[in-house]
């Protein structure tokens, strides 16, 4: 998508989007080529991605800046990036000046306007040759009169028979157009007329418009009458044996011509007008029969769009349309089937992890990626015993109560379920590409309204699962990736960080979440803890100092006090595995549980500082 469609409105200017964040200061220029690099990138494999989410998924601003800004800028009230922006922002979308124009209608008024283009056009072309031929007419009808009375004029006006010569006039006056015609002598004077009370007066032309023609021995020029009308003269001399006895004139009306015209004018215009509404309407039905289908796409698309993929067009016509349709079922029948795989993939997968993973098979980083995460586990203290006295049916209704709860809480935080193990939940906070937010701190919020709505449910339920669980958290770097064989993958977090947050998860009574030290720094302001007894764990040839989380700091709350010291004494052996006996004691110390610390610190006792195991001899 390209920076041209991201326009918004302020005070009647339409800004650009990316102007907008570099002009607000939350993008700098090189930000934002690298948004629209990877705007395009996104176009080219078919996915749609708005400016401003690309922005803030590139980590270059923040979401609620971003909100902020097209809101105040483009007046706009707009909630989160998913709406629909772009089509707010973009006033182009609904047509010229905001009005949506029908494709029907702009296809009529398409061929209507070149119809009207090619009748007026052929018409001025036409008109203007019937104008040409009818003057080459009115010449050639003059040529023929003139020659006429050149044959006819030559023995009366030998004789001076003016008689014969007038008769000879109003013979030919009755040619459409001829307006006069004079015969005179060789003197000048007038022998024969149209007008009688002309005769034996001195022949004079007045009113002549422009220069004389000559062709042969006929010259011919314009002139304007008294009443204004235009005359095409001819004039031809009348010769007897070489000797000139007189001259014929013969006036053709060029009024007539330009009346000729007008009518035909007449005719063109109303024949164009004819034409132009049947061009209109043939236009109106091309431009229904075209749309129509269209906006059954537009239908289908939306259902489609909806979820509703049964939805079908049926064009029931031989031409591309039908094609179309067909394409479109095609498409639709496919989508549901990959809806139904991509449901079915989520109930296996996370659906972070799915969406990721079909957005991008190939990536890079699903192939194996080392990042920082926060892992929490979550299980169910006393399992096996109760397991073992338990229905079947009761204890799968009664964990997918207790999974339900976590898997809500966990995704409400920005984090998604690695995996189920029997009775345990592998929750994973961060370590994928475009993690926004605290993940360590998403991770304790996780846990603590998770363990929050277990206590609550537990006390109105008779699901004794709800009020054993116990969680524990450790940050730490992970390594993460598509883990398996060509037969069967998944994609897992694995390593040392996930190793020991398993290993905390026994130090987890019912209801309690314990925190590693990495954990427990990053979160040290938002829970008020309690220190745990320094463990020592599988793997681990130091003690770790587990945390356990007392209450959650809200922003009336202010900061989180300082964690209440371990009032015991000693470091506790590795705690035994869930299906094991729990393990001695290291030589000469003894183990203080929390009970006990509980009682110490209750009774206002001291508290001593940790010391190591002594070694054995």
């Amino acid at each position: 998508m390209s920076l041209g469609n991201l326009f918004g409105s302020s005070g009647g200017a339409h800004i650009p989007l990316g102007e907008a964040l570099i002009r607000e200061g939350l993008i700098n220029a090189m930000q934002l080529a690298q948004a629209v690099e990877r705007q395009n990138q996104a176009e080219a494999q078919g996915h749609s991605l708005p400016l401003s989410r690309v922005v803030v998924e590139s980590g270059f601003a923040d979401k609620k800046d971003v909100l902020a800004l097209i809101n105040r800028v483009y007046g706009l009230g707009a909630t989160s990036l998913t709406d629909d922006i772009d089509e707010q922002l973009d006033p182009a979308a609904k047509g010229l000046l905001g009005i949506r124009i029908p494709i029907s209608v702009k296809l009529s008024l398409t061929l209507a306007v070149f119809l009207l283009t090619i009748m007026l056009v052929l018409s001025y072309f036409m008109l203007k040759r019937q104008a040409n031929n009818l003057y080459r007419e009115s010449v050639k009808s003059g040529k023929i009169s003139l020659g006429y009375f050149t044959t006819e004029a030559k023995i009366p006006l030998v004789n001076d028979d003016t008689l014969r010569l007038n008769s000879l006039i109003k013979e030919v006056t009755q040619i459409e157009g001829l307006v006069y015609a004079i015969i005179a002598g060789r003197d000048g004077t007038i022998k024969a007329h149209t007008d009688l009370s002309q005769v034996g007066k001195p022949l004079v032309l007045p009113g002549r418009i422009g220069d004389v023609s000559t062709e042969g021995n006929i010259s011919y020029f314009k002139r304007r009458l008294i009443n204004n009308e235009q005359i095409l003269n001819v004039t031809a001399p009348v010769e007897f044996q070489s000797k000139a006895l007189g001259e014929v004139h013969v006036g053709i009306s060029l009024d007539f011509i330009q009346d000729r015209i007008g009518k035909e004018k007449v005719f063109i215009y109303v024949m164009t007008i004819i034409f132009f509404l049947i061009g209109m309407a043939v236009a109106g039905l091309l431009g229904t029969n075209f749309s129509r289908p269209i906006s059954k796409l537009v239908v289908a698309t939306k259902e489609i769009s909806g979820g509703n993929y049964h939805h079908k067009v049926n064009f029931r016509r031989k031409d591309e349309f039908d094609d179309l349709g067909k394409a479109f079922n095609y498409m639709s029948h496919e989508l549901w089937l990959k809806s139904i795989m991509r449901e079915s993939f989520g109930r296996y997968v996370s659906t972070t992890i799915r969406d990721l993973i079909l957005a991008d098979p190939e990536s890079v980083w699903l192939k194996g990626n080392k990042s920082e995460a926060t892992i929490m586990f979550a299980d169910v203290r006393g399992f096996t015993k109760y397991s073992e006295s338990s229905d079947p049916a009761v204890i799968v209704e009664n964990l997918n109560e207790f999974f339900d709860v976590a898997s809500k809480h966990i995704a409400a935080n920005d984090g998604y379920i690695d995996k189920f193990i029997g009775d345990e939940v592998l929750a994973v906070f961060g370590g994928l590409p475009d993690y926004e937010g605290d993940h360590a701190v998403n991770a304790v919020k996780a846990a603590w309204d998770m363990q929050q709505e277990l206590m609550q449910r537990a006390e109105n339920t008779t699901n004794p699962v709800l009020g054993r669980v116990g969680a524990s958290i450790n940050t730490g770097e992970v390594v993460s990736g598509n883990i398996g064989s060509e037969v069967r993958m998944e994609y897992t977090v694995i390593g040392d960080t996930v190793n020991v947050a398993s290993r905390l998860n026994a130090l987890a009574g019912p209801g309690k979440i314990v925190l590693s030290e990495s954990t427990f720094g990053r979160v040290k302001d938002l829970a008020a803890t309690r220190m745990m007894q320094p463990q020592m764990v599988k793997g681990k040839s130091q003690p770790l100092q587990p945390f356990e989380i007392l209450k959650i700091h809200g922003k009336e709350d202010g900061p989180a006090p300082e964690p209440i010291p371990f009032s015991g004494e000693g470091i506790a052996a590795p705690p035994p595995s869930k299906a094991g006996p729990a393990a001695p004691p290291p030589p000469k110390t003894r183990p203080t549980t929390v009970t006990d610390q509980s009682a110490e610190t209750a009774s206002g006792g001291t508290s001593p500082t940790p010391q190591a195991p002594k070694k054995s001899a």
